[in-house]
C-alpha cells in the first residue's frame, strides 16, 4: 500500500480511472490537468493541460485509449484524449452543463449526463452521441434534474443514470424505456453494475441500493454502515463484493449476498470521493478531497 498526492486542489468524485492494460496506470483529473500516472514508478507519464476550465469527470474507454473529460461550466465542453500519443482527437460542446460522459462497453456511444437550457425549459436528458460520427442519438428522457453519474452494463443493453432528483434510473438501450426508478433521500451520487450485469447498485446519502437487474426490482435489504454521505461505489471482479467510500473517510467491502460489510479500511485522509479497481483485480485505488491517492494490493 502507498500513498500519493495527485492534485493539490483535490479531487472531484469522477475524476479517476484505471486504464486497461499489462502496465498499472492510472488517471486522475484535478484543478492542475489531468495526468497518467505509472504505479510502479509512481511518476507521471503524460499530461493534458485543462487550463481554468475545472474538470467535472475523467472516464477510460473500453481500449484503453482514450481518456474522455468533461470541464467547464455553462457552457461545458467534454475532451477525448489520446493520452499515449498525447493529442486530442476531439472537442465536443458540452452545452449547459455536462457533468459526465462514458463510452459504451463495446465504444460506439458516449453517452453524457448533465443538462441544457432550451428556449421553454431546463433538459435534464441523457444525451448520446455515436463515436463513429459524433452525431446525437435519440435522448433518455425521465429525469428532473441534473444527470451526474452514469453506468451501462457489461453487455451494453442497460445503462444506468443517478441525477439530483434523488433518483436512479434504469434503461433499455434498445426501447429506450425507462424500466424502473430508484429513489433515494439524498441526490444520487453512484451507480455501477455487477460484472455479469445481474446486479445494479445505487447511493444516496448514507446507504446504498441493490437492484436485480433481470426482474426490475429493489432487493429488499440496503446496505447501511456510513456516517456519512457515499461518494463512490464500485464492484469488485469477483462480482460479489460491492466497495463504497464516502465523508467518513472509509472504505467499505459490501457481500452483497449477506448485505453486510466484510471489511472496514481507513487510512486517515479524510473525505473520500473516488474508488476504482484495475482492469485485472489486483489494485485497488482510493482518492480523497484533498487529492491524495492510496492504492493497494487487494489481496493484502
Amino acid at each position: 500500500m502507498f500513498t500519493f498526492e495527485a492534485h493539490s486542489g483535490g479531487l472531484n468524485t469522477f475524476c479517476m480511472t484505471f486504464i486497461p492494460g499489462e502496465k498499472p496506470l492510472l488517471a486522475t483529473a484535478g484543478d492542475d490537468g489531468v495526468r497518467v500516472w505509472n504505479l510502479t514508478s509512481r511518476e507521471t507519464i503524460s499530461y493534458l493541460d485543462t487550463g481554468e476550465n475545472e474538470p467535472s469527470s475523467l472516464t477510460c474507454s473500453p481500449d484503453g485509449r482514450l481518456l474522455v473529460l468533461t470541464q467547464g461550466n455553462r457552457p461545458t465542453f467534454i475532451r477525448v484524449w489520446d493520452w499515449n500519443r498525447n493529442r486530442v482527437v476531439k472537442e465536443i460542446d458540452g452545452g449547459t452543463h455536462a457533468q459526465c460522459a462514458l463510452f459504451s462497453p463495446d465504444q460506439t456511444t458516449l453517452a453524457i449526463g448533465g443538462y441544457r437550457f432550451t428556449r421553454s425549459r431546463v433538459d435534464y436528458s441523457v444525451r448520446r452521441l455515436s463515436a463513429s460520427t459524433w452525431r446525437p442519438q435519440r435522448l433518455l428522457q425521465g429525469h428532473e434534474d441534473q444527470t451526474g453519474f452514469l453506468a451501462f452494463s457489461p453487455n451494453g443493453d442497460f445503462l444506468a443514470s443517478g441525477a439530483a432528483d434523488k433518483g436512479a434510473i434504469l434503461w433499455d438501450l434498445k426501447t429506450r424505456e425507462a424500466l424502473l426508478t430508484v429513489q433515494h433521500q439524498k441526490v444520487v451520487w453512484g451507480v455501477a453494475f455487477s460484472g455479469d450485469g445481474s446486479l445494479l447498485a445505487t447511493t444516496g446519502g448514507r446507504t446504498i441500493k441493490l437492484v436485480d437487474v433481470a426482474k426490475r426490482k429493489v432487493i429488499r435489504g440496503q446496505l447501511r454502515g456510513h456516517t456519512k454521505d457515499v461518494f463512490g461505489i464500485t464492484f469488485a471482479p469477483d462480482g460479489r463484493t460491492l466497495v463504497s467510500v464516502g465523508g467518513d473517510g472509509t472504505v467499505r467491502w459490501w457481500d452483497v449476498r449477506k448485505r453486510e460489510a466484510t471489511r472496514i479500511l481507513d487510512w486517515g485522509l479524510g473525505k473520500l470521493h473516488c474508488i476504482a479497481f484495475s482492469s485485472d483485480g489486483t489494485l485497488a485505488a482510493a482518492g480523497s478531497a484533498a487529492g491524495q491517492i492510496v492504492v493497494w494490493d487487494v489481496d493484502d
